[in-house]
């Protein structure tokens, strides 16, 4: 099984993913949250919510 197929099987309600950077789970739509705006001096694509857990 691989990652996308994961995701959907298990994932089956809103859900966050924390510091996907430029490799998000494939398959699902999470509200994305990160530490930084930019990670090894590359911005990052997609932030919801800038923040510490």
């Amino acid at each position: 099984m691989n990652r996308k197929e994961s995701a959907q099987r298990w994932r089956k309600e809103i859900g966050v993913e924390i510091g996907a950077f430029d490799k998000p789970t494939p398959g699902i739509g999470p509200i994305y949250i990160d530490k930084a705006r930019e990670f090894s001096g590359k911005p990052v694509p997609h932030i919801d919510y800038i923040g510490n857990a």
